[in-house]
């Protein structure tokens, strides 16, 4: 029962950032603002979720709109995520390394947005990889040495903020390029996003609607601090030698999340009991997690849970609640109340993991982060039963491999023949759970939402 419970609330989660039914849900909360009589409406989708978004933004404006000219719609997406949508011009580039495809694909949005004027708008629906499948390096700058730069600074250290901010100053779109070309016309932004971007649109696709992380000046003391500054393109030492001029005015546009972290959590909240408002913040590796955790549950009575959140890098207050009864504002911060329990006993407890995904190294953390809860929870004795689950949303959505465990899983991996403590030691987590848990792929999710948990104390 407790573990059927935790699989319907990681489904609520991933769920809520399904694309197309989440642009669907904001439409239909919030309408796109409407055009001037003579005006005209784009419509740019740019991202994995780019045509499921764009799809349902066309029909919310037939529907609302019958009498006015189906708009200029463009949706770049990679080509495992492309899907005829009827009335749009659909592009797939590289992803997630850009290629030609992307560029051309740049310059047909530039194409688009460049006419707006005066009484027009600029529709902006961004998802994951939006940044990568437009690139668009200043001029007479190639794009092996535009790409080569920015997976220099990776390789080089550089943490994701400053390989953008670079890239930016690099850039004709990126760090609100797009959002000047589309000047005088007013802009309307819906994106589905992670945790951490979800409260910086300068992070988002790239800043494509925002202003820059910094300038020329930031710029090139980063390509100096990580020593690539002798071999890089001269059209880049050229472009970043530029004393930074005084930044143009940028109109602030319409912004809205219809898929991120912070959302996939209130879906989850609303499948929850009702619940007592907290904030707290944890952060650091899985032995951090693990004793945060453990803290966090270990005085709970039966039927109480405990949510909250964990953020590996700086920029984002996660939602926290401890379920104690009652009604409470939802945390999801949207003044929405909490939706009625589930059927089932328990009461439930939505842990949200927001740490960066690494490529190829996503489900091995997600299982050290359980395993070492487990080995904890034994060594302190916590009370069972209980029923931990952890998945994540790697990236473009796709549900990652998660499991579910609870206070009775070590004992069936030893029964397995398995020592948790030497699979830690040995990175051998996985097998642990596998043995004494369950492998639980909840669903796929439109949105790279971050991890999604939940425990619940029986």
């Amino acid at each position: 029962m407790l573990r059927a419970q935790a699989r319907r609330a990681l489904a609520a989660g991933l769920a809520a950032a399904e694309a197309g039914s989440a642009t669907v849900a904001a439409l239909a909360a919030r309408p796109l603002a409407p055009v001037a009589a003579e005006g005209r409406r784009v419509v740019v989708a740019i991202g994995r979720s780019a045509c499921d978004m764009a799809a349902a933004v066309l029909v919310e404006l037939a529907r609302a709109e019958p009498d006015r000219p189906r708009p200029e719609t463009i949706a770049v997406t990679m080509a495992d995520a492309a899907r005829a949508v009827p009335g749009a011009w659909v592009m797939t580039a590289g992803w997630p390394d850009p290629d030609i495809a992307g560029m051309r694909a740049a310059a047909a949005v530039e194409g688009a947005v460049r006419p707006l004027g005066s009484g027009d708008r600029l529709v902006l629906l961004l998802s994951d990889g939006a940044e990568a499948l437009v690139p668009a390096p200043v001029a007479q700058l190639p794009l092996a040495d535009f790409t080569g730069l920015d997976r220099a600074l990776r390789k080089a250290g550089a943490g994701e903020a400053e390989a953008l901010l670079v890239r930016q100053q690099l850039s004709r779109l990126e760090g609100g390029g797009l959002l000047a070309l589309a000047l005088p016309a007013e802009v309307e932004v819906l994106a589905m996003a992670p945790g951490a971007a979800a409260e910086d649109l300068r992070l988002i696709g790239g800043g494509l609607a925002a202003r820059p992380l910094g300038s020329t000046v930031t710029a090139r003391a980063l390509v100096e601090l990580y020593g690539l500054w002798r071999g890089a393109h001269k059209v880049v030492r050229r472009t970043l030698s530029v004393p930074p001029a005084p930044p143009p005015w940028l109109p602030r546009p319409r912004v809205r999340m219809v898929g991120a972290n912070a959302l996939s959590v209130a879906a989850m909240l609303q499948a929850a009991p009702p619940l007592q408002s907290a904030r707290r913040a944890f952060g650091g590796g899985s032995t951090e997690v693990a004793h945060d955790l453990l803290a966090a549950v270990a005085g709970l009575a039966p039927g109480q849970g405990i949510g909250f959140g964990l953020e590996a890098a700086g920029g984002w207050s996660p939602p926290s609640a401890r379920f104690t009864g009652g009604l409470a504002e939802d945390p999801g911060g949207d003044g929405e109340e909490g939706a009625e329990a589930l059927e089932d006993d328990g009461a439930l407890s939505l842990l949200t993991l927001t740490a960066p995904l690494v490529a190829g190294a996503a489900a091995p953390r997600l299982a050290e982060h359980l395993l070492r809860f487990l080995c904890l929870a034994r060594d302190r004795r916590l009370p069972g039963p209980w029923v931990l689950a952890l998945s994540g949303s790697g990236a473009g959505g796709q549900a990652l491999s998660g499991w579910i465990v609870g206070s009775d899983t070590l004992a069936r991996a030893a029964s397995a023949g398995l020592d948790p403590d030497a699979a830690l030691a040995r990175g051998g987590a996985a097998a642990v759970l596998d043995a004494g848990g369950e492998r639980v792929v909840p669903g796929r999710a439109g949105a790279e939402v971050g991890d999604l948990g939940v425990f619940l104390r029986g």
